[in-house]
């Protein structure tokens, strides 16, 4: 179902505190490249998003949550995960 067809969703998005480069490209509203991306979520580590990612995160993403790389291990833990 499309979004807007359900006004109470809302889209939340989670990425790494030191590796927030989606929230950096928000801000300045285009895509811009972190000085690193150091973080144990490797698979966001990244400095720049792409440029065909932005605006859709811009039209459909209501909020993006910053994680700490502890809480994610915690998280790894709980759940049976390995960090």
């Amino acid at each position: 179902m499309p979004r807007c067809s359900i006004p109470k969703i809302q889209v939340i998005g989670v990425e790494p505190r030191e590796a927030a480069s989606m929230t950096a490209a928000l801000k300045a509203g285009e895509v811009v490249e972190l000085p690193s991306a150091n973080t144990i979520a490797d698979g966001t580590a990244v400095k720049a998003v792409g440029k065909q990612n932005l605006p859709y995160v811009q039209k459909y993403v209501d909020q993006i949550l910053l994680v700490d790389d502890d809480e994610l291990v915690g998280a790894f833990l709980e759940y049976g995960g390995e960090p």
